[in-house]
């Protein structure tokens, strides 16, 4: 399966690691045909028969046994991405004052009721 792997905070303060050596730390973590885009910690791989979670645990450990700190990772398959694209929930009008700069965050797990609505307080009223 095709999946895209979104690193957290992985080129920040002092901290700076290429794409050459992001992808050669991933060697033996079960994935195949890695490339990266940008310098920000964004992936995609080919993960064959391996969970979603078990490709979290070896990127987070493949990361910290390499350069040394902690990367959360978060994991997507390609028909969750879809998925995500698909389910825009923007006007055509919120969309095009973006300016092309629309944003998804991807959380590790779900979030409860009482995140959500202190979440939800912290969008400004012309939101």
């Amino acid at each position: 399966m095709r999946v895209a792997i979104f690193l957290r905070a992985i080129n920040t303060g002092d901290r700076r690691v290429t794409n050459a050596e992001l992808i050669e730390s991933l060697r033996g973590a079960d994935l195949t045909d890695v490339s990266a885009f940008q310098a920000a910690g964004n992936l995609l791989a080919t993960a064959d028969d391996v969970a979603v979670a078990d490709i979290v645990a070896a990127v987070e450990s493949a990361i910290f046994e390499r350069f040394g700190f902690r990367s959360e990772a978060f994991v997507r398959t390609s028909e969750q991405l879809a998925t995500t694209v698909a389910g825009v929930p923007f006007s055509d009008d919120q969309l095009a004052a973006t300016e092309g700069r629309v944003q998804v965050t991807f959380l590790g797990e779900e979030p409860t009721d009482e995140v959500r609505s202190a979440v939800a307080d912290l969008v400004p009223a012309d939101d």
